[in-house]
C-alpha cells in the first residue's frame, strides 16, 4: 500500500515468479517477473467533473482499477554459507507500470532493501 497526502492511495495484490542464481561462496543473484490488481483510491476532497454543457458537478469516486505488471532484479548475499545463521541480505531494483493511466501508462521505480530468516524446517 502506497500514500500520497491531498492526492490518492493505492492498495494492489500480485503474483511474482522468478529465479535465482546462488553461487558457492554465498553471493546470489534473482529476477522475478509479476502481475498485480492496483487499486488506486483519491483522498483529500471532492472529486469534480464538468459535463457536456460546461456544468461543474460533485462525483463520487471510489478510485479506479489499474493492472501492474512488474520485473525486478536483485542482488544478495547469503551469510548461512560462512557459518553463519540463516540469513540473507538483499537489494533489489523494480520496475512496474499501472495500466491505464489516462490514455497510456504510468512507469513506477522502486528500490527493495531487506533482510530474510530461514525458518528452520520451513520454505526458503
Amino acid at each position: 500500500m502506497c500514500t500520497h497526502r491531498r492526492n490518492h492511495t493505492a492498495v494492489f495484490l500480485g503474483v511474482e515468479s522468478g529465479q535465482r542464481m546462488l553461487f558457492p561462496f554465498g553471493l546470489f543473484l534473482d529476477h522475478k517477473l509479476g502481475l498485480a490488481y492496483l487499486q488506486s483510491i483519491p483522498i483529500g476532497g471532492p472529486t469534480y467533473v464538468v459535463d457536456a454543457i460546461g456544468d461543474v458537478k460533485e462525483v463520487r469516486n471510489l478510485g479506479r482499477a489499474h493492472i501492474m505488471p512488474s520485473v525486478t532484479l536483485g542482488l544478495g548475499w547469503d551469510l548461512e554459507k560462512h557459518g553463519l545463521p540463516p540469513i540473507r541480505l538483499f537489494g533489489r531494483t523494480q520496475i512496474f507500470w499501472q495500466l491505464p493511466f489516462n490514455t497510456t501508462s504510468l512507469v513506477h521505480f522502486g528500490v527493495l532493501v531487506g533482510v530474510s530468516w530461514r525458518i528452520k524446517g520451513g520454505l526458503n
